[in-house]
């Protein structure tokens, strides 16, 4: 059995044990996995967004999916540069307050791209993830993943 099978069937094992258990198993539109009971949950998600940098600015938020919510740990965070980038030599990826939290990429070109591992962080509040340009862009589109589990307490 190759290595990867041997994970699902893994994962799957994990799954059907948390079943007999008496937890609600849920999938979301996403794909991604949360054990409930009574409300209570731990959901993993690395869900991506693009974001086409602007030009005029070296500042570039997120607006969706790479927004960390509240209650949250965040584990990493992975970049993919889709369209090179140009006019700036270097990225970094932070967040409001850090603009290097996450790392920096000194290849701008397509196809680049990197996973930023780093200790648990505990998101209290929303986070945007920033990319900041070492100057005002002229093209350029990188996705931006957080990899994050998210909890929530039971509701009765």
């Amino acid at each position: 059995m190759a290595l990867a099978d041997k994970r699902i069937m893994s994962g799957l094992s994990r799954i059907v044990h948390t079943i007999r258990r008496g937890l609600q198993i849920n999938i979301d539109e996403t794909g991604f996995a949360r054990a409930m009971d009574n409300g209570a949950y731990a959901w993993e998600r690395g869900l991506g967004e693009i974001i086409s940098l602007a030009t005029g600015t070296n500042n570039h938020d997120a607006t969706g999916n790479a927004i960390v919510p509240a209650d949250s740990i965040l584990h990493a965070i992975s970049w993919y540069i889709t369209t090179a980038v140009a006019g700036a030599g270097t990225l970094t990826f932070g967040d409001g307050t850090d603009v290097n939290r996450f790392g920096q990429a000194t290849t701008v070109t397509a196809g680049a791209k990197d996973v930023t591992l780093g200790t648990p962080w505990l998101i209290t509040s929303a986070m945007t993830i920033r990319i900041t340009t070492s100057a005002n862009p002229t093209a350029g589109v990188v996705r931006v993943v957080p990899h994050y589990t998210r909890y929530a307490a039971p509701t009765s």
